[in-house]
Formats: C-alpha cells, structure tokens, sequence
C-alpha cells in the first residue's frame, strides 16, 4: 500500500506554490524544500531517508514538480523554481489538493502522449543497393 496518497501530494505541492508564489523571481529548489518542510507537518515516513539515501519527502516533492513542469505551471531553471501564470491559475481554481495534483497528472500524460515514441527506434532511410562499378573503357592510344 502507498506510504502517500494523492491527496497528501496534492498538498504539498498546493503548499509549495504557495511558497513559490510569494516569490516571483522564484527560489532555489533547496530553499524551497526547507520553506515547505518548516510549513508542514512530516508524516514519518516522509521524515525517514531511502535505504539509497536522501530524505524521502525531498524525493517524494521532487518528483511530483515534474508533473507541474510538464504541466505548465512550473518553471525549474538552473536549480531556481518559478510559478508560471497557468500554474497561479491551477492554484486559485483548484482548491482541493487531490484535484490539483490530478490535474496536473492528466496535463503530464497529455505532454507525454504528444511527445515521439521514445521505445520505438527510429528507423533510418536503407542505404543505397550497392552497385560494382566497371571502370569505363578507355580510348586507345594510337601508338
């Protein structure tokens, strides 16, 4: 069973907007983990660390954003995290976290489904049959 729901997802990330939004130049994605880890309370599981190391809520927000990034509603450049105005949009529009982060799921696979099929190898054009070629007679030299 899930140690997180969609649901407690969908609050963290609704609670890192609003950290991100009262900073519109953006902040560093470490400062704002620390801003978000001080605003909520850890659950244990989110407070313990991967068997491979690394707090796993750090992990756990990390890898939502992508969501939000393929989303369109956030922008990580350079280690500096910024809410586009589609990501203020989804923030007043969708209150309820699970909703929020669903939302943010469906845009995902949209972008995913438009993207080029990854596991399919491209198939290049076949080379040219290969052709001997004869050397073209030469004139005769009168001697």
């Amino acid at each position: 069973m899930a140690e997180i729901t969609r649901r407690r997802t969908g609050e963290l990330l609704r609670e890192l907007f609003s950290i991100l939004m009262a900073a519109p130049e953006g902040l560093r994605a470490s400062d704002a983990l620390k801003a978000l880890a001080d605003r909520v309370t850890l659950t244990p599981y989110e407070a313990d660390s991967y068997d491979s190391g690394g707090r796993r809520f750090d992990k756990i927000v990390r890898f939502a954003t992508v969501d939000c990034v393929k989303a369109g509603w956030l922008v990580k450049d350079k280690g500096i995290w910024t809410i586009t105005d589609e990501g203020r949009k989804a923030h007043v529009e969708l209150k309820d976290p699970e909703a929020f982060y669903r939302r943010a799921c469906k845009l995902y696979a949209e972008w995913k489904a438009s993207q080029p099929d990854s596991e399919t190898p491209r198939l290049r054009a076949p080379p040219p049959p290969f052709r001997p070629t004869t050397p073209k007679a030469q004139p005769k030299l009168s001697a």
